[in-house]
């Protein structure tokens, strides 16, 4: 009997000691699942209100609660307008808020909160910050183009609907420009021709004109190497690693599962750190550069910290793209917003309206020459859309050439679009198409949280309709 008693306290003990085990592993883990996601509410719902100048409950309905399936009722959140930020808790533990600053958009407050955000920068001074949104482009609507404006009409009213027994949608702007002139444009409710929407990883589209205006400038050579001190040790491979090789995603650094894993990379440097260049910096080498291709946001941030490098600091840098880019194409409304370490997110975090992201899509049309101003680079476009080839050329330099699958509904296929089409592509449906071939620029913004909503390519073959190709 004794053995059989000392048998079942030891049992005990043991299985007290694998939950004790469990809990020391699942506790910490789950607190960080918990932080990761008040951090995207608290950041999410800043720039909503903030830089979007919208209502904060459509903002945690239909930009922050689909993303959160089945957690809702576990969060609470505050909006504060002295100073302007945004607060967001799990179960009333976890916490996290975000700090606006003009001209900076929002920033997730870090261990030294809001005085040491607005100690490294109050915001672009007010004579380097554009103007309040305008209306109007610039160019007159384009009296020279052909198209069906009824059929045009009827596929943007489709691509608003919802097919019955689907998933909502969710389009909030879509805007169609030929031969340089808007000829289609409609939004959905609570949204404005005005209104800075996200674009996702159409920002690494951004961040390629960035890199592009640098060059011009001179303060950016494409092959050179050494690029940060960090990678500066005798034998460090990544020390071969040029601007192009991050352009094109062919750094051969490991930057993990970034579209599937909870704590992935691109997680921790967006919500997490609040300084994603040493989280990006301290990526090991997979393979020699120039000899794969991988697509993620950590050569993007590179780039940005690059740049800042550069410019002088996150905040100069910042101010040089709006004064020299942002506002010689009138993108009045566009943001890219820091860490709190200063460095521009520009591989997510662009905001900017659909008339924006449409003036950028013409840039590229233009062969980054605006007004008779050349911004980018002569080639450079080409350089952009020239195929990497270890992306079996579906992929340029921060540009797509197709759509990927992973930004498709499973099963969909080829619909033969053009070949020199040039794409800018974010999750849940951002799309910024370039087709010079019909002289077309195409935007659409939404919030297609399920893949199988949307279909960029099926959506870019229904407005080609309305345009017959020149014959």
């Amino acid at each position: 009997m004794r053995s059989r008693i000392v048998s079942i306290r030891g049992l005990t003990l043991a299985v007290l000691a694998v939950v004790a085990l469990g809990l020391i592993v699942l506790v910490p883990m789950a607190l960080r699942a918990a932080g990761l996601a008040a951090s995207f509410y608290a950041k999410t719902l800043c720039s909503g209100v903030f830089v979007s100048a919208r209502e904060a409950e459509p903002v945690v309905t239909g930009d922050i609660l689909p993303k959160l399936r089945g957690l809702p009722r576990l969060f609470s959140h505050a909006i504060e307008q002295d100073p302007p930020l945004a607060r967001a808790a799990f179960l009333g533990v976890v916490r996290r808020a975000a700090l606006y600053r003009p001209g900076l958009g929002c920033t997730l407050l870090p261990e030294g909160g809001v005085a040491a955000l607005l100690e490294q920068s109050p915001g672009l001074p007010e004579g380097e910050r554009l103007p309040p949104p305008a209306i109007g482009l610039q160019e007159a609507p384009a009296s020279n183009s052909t198209h069906d404006p009824e059929l045009l009409s009827a596929r943007i009213s489709a691509a608003f609907d919802t097919p019955q027994g689907s998933h909502e949608r969710r389009t909030r702007a879509i805007v169609v420009m030929h031969k340089g002139g808007i000829v289609a444009e409609r939004y959905a409710e609570g949204i404005t021709p005005a209104t800075p929407l996200i674009g996702w990883s159409m920002g690494k589209t951004v961040v390629n004109a960035l890199a592009g205006m640098l060059v011009h400038k001179g303060r950016l050579s494409l092959e050179e190497t050494s690029l940060f001190p960090q990678w500066s040790r005798p034998g460090d491979a990544r020390a071969a690693i040029t601007p192009a090789h991050l352009l094109r995603m062919t750094d051969g650094l490991d930057f993990g599962g970034e579209r599937d894993a909870v704590f992935s990379p691109a997680r921790r440097m967006l919500f997490e750190t609040g300084d994603a260049a040493t989280v990006a910096l301290s990526a090991t080498p997979a393979s020699a550069p120039g000899s794969q291709w991988r697509y993620a946001s950590g050569p993007t941030i590179l780039l940005c910290a690059l740049a800042a490098r550069r410019a002088g600091g996150g905040p100069a840098l910042l101010s040089l793209v709006h004064r020299e880019l942002f506002a010689p194409l009138g993108m009045t409304s566009a943001v890219i917003e820091p860490d709190a370490a200063g460095t521009p997110l520009g591989a997510a975090f662009v905001y900017a309206s659909a008339r924006d992201w449409a003036r950028l899509g013409q840039l590229f049309l233009q062969d980054g020459v605006w007004q008779g101003n050349r911004l980018l680079p002569e080639g450079w476009v080409a350089f952009s859309h020239e195929g990497t080839p270890q992306s079996g050329k579906h992929y340029g330099a921060h540009l797509w050439r197709s759509t990927p699958d992973f930004l498709r509904p499973a099963g969909s296929h080829d619909v033969g679009l053009p070949q020199d089409r040039m794409l800018m592509l974010g999750i849940d449906g951002q799309l910024v198409a370039i087709i010079p071939s019909r002289d077309l620029v195409i935007v659409r913004l939404g919030m297609s949280t399920r893949r199988s909503t949307f279909d960029p390519d099926t959506f870019l073959a229904g407005i080609l309709d309305a345009f017959p190709p020149a014959r």
